[in-house]
């Protein structure tokens, strides 16, 4: 098969990692894939960068299309990718999320190309209702992939808020995430030094990005409402980027809460064994990367039970609070601080969890679905 895969750009992402785990994965089987970018940002990162490499050391073409700016780029973007596809001629063309599924399904109208979506989150178009109409008005009957129940749900409200049919070709694929032997190995000393972690006090992670949807600002909220004194004992490293991080670096420096921003560090999950727990305080997800990897690092999700999120936590798993109770979160974190779990338990637990979300079970089930589509 032939597989186009289009995605937001090479940068911090889950449905970015998912997209070329996909395109590697089907490359070692024999199946000639590529990844376009429909967005080039103005200053590269090393995740972009390690993303490229990866792709090059399989090789896997890449591409990149436009700028950085997103206005620009719909004008002259679908133009790129249509030429692109009809010099190509794939099999499939395989969308990751809202923007890239835009330029597709402009760039793909009065067109016969097999069309393949990936639904990565449980919050769709909700800032631009608009636009999301402009999309999905010319997307149908496509393959969709939902990575989880909640990411099925968004779709088809979706399709319902602006009354159109939902797809009839369906599938749930779970993500998937490289561990042990797959994942390149990290110097966990170096990095202890490079973060300056604390010692004596419990050590939390985030790692995300700084939008809403992450809510790293209930986080925040949590920490306000803590006694002084375990303000003392934990220490919170957040690994991240977005448009909200000198407002929360602002928050955090004028209540003196112990929280330390740091880039997004390429192959996170390599560093969580160095916590005692991953935060993740999300109003909702697709199927959290994040929690997967930290489950098969064996490090405990403390959570909440966001959509998408809550799927990826083993079954029964006690750590979690409802969305926005930055109050239960507090107690939580106390709670979890003061040894109220039997943490070695909940570690076990996570890793024999975690590890049954492997990427040859992944790209197995995409390969299926894409050859039962062009099959029907």
């Amino acid at each position: 098969m032939k597989i186009i895969h289009v995605i937001n750009n090479f940068d911090i992402g889950g449905s970015e990692q998912i997209a070329i785990n996909i395109a590697i994965g089907f490359a070692k089987k024999g199946h000639k894939c590529c990844v376009i970018a429909v967005r080039k940002p103005s200053n590269q990162s090393d995740i972009g960068n390690e993303l490229k490499e990866r792709l090059q050391k399989h090789n896997v073409e890449f591409f990149e299309f436009g700028g950085p700016n997103l206005r620009m780029n719909i004008l002259y973007c679908p133009f790129q990718l249509r030429y692109f596809f009809w010099k190509w001629q794939p099999d499939v063309i395989h969308s990751h999320v809202d923007v890239p599924d835009l330029m597709v399904s402009l760039a793909t109208r009065l067109s016969k190309f097999k069309i393949a979506r990936t639904i990565h989150s449980c919050g769709l178009w909700g800032a631009h209702p608009w636009v999301g109409w402009v999309s999905e008005s010319g997307l149908r009957d496509d393959l969709i992939v939902s990575v989880s129940d909640g990411a099925s749900d968004a779709y088809d409200q979706l399709r319902a808020k602006y009354r159109l049919p939902a797809s009839t070709h369906r599938v749930k694929i779970h993500n998937s995430i490289a561990f042990n032997g797959e994942a390149p190995s990290f110097n966990h000393s170096d990095l202890v030094k490079q973060i300056r972690a604390e010692k004596g006090k419990h050590l939390f992670c985030f790692a995300g990005r700084y939008t809403h949807e992450k809510g790293f600002d209930i986080l925040l909220d949590s920490l306000e409402k803590m006694p002084d004194s375990y303000k003392e004992k934990i220490k919170i490293y957040a690994f991240g980027s977005g448009k909200n991080r000198e407002l929360y670096l602002r928050r955090i420096q004028e209540k003196r809460l112990p929280v330390t921003l740091h880039p997004p560090i390429a192959g996170i999950q390599r560093i969580f064994p160095e916590f005692e727990a991953v935060l993740m305080p999300s109003r909702y997800e697709g199927f959290s990367l994040v929690s997967l990897e930290a489950s098969a690092g064996g490090v405990p999700v403390i959570g909440t039970t966001a959509p998408g999120l809550i799927e990826t936590y083993p079954p029964d798993w006690p750590l979690t609070v409802p969305v926005d109770d930055s109050d239960a979160l507090s107690s939580l974190i106390i709670k979890f601080a003061d040894g109220a779990f039997d943490i070695g338990q909940l570690k076990t637990i996570a890793g024999n969890w975690g590890k049954q979300f492997t990427i040859s079970r992944m790209v197995n089930e995409y390969e299926k679905a894409y050859q039962d589509y062009l099959d029907s």
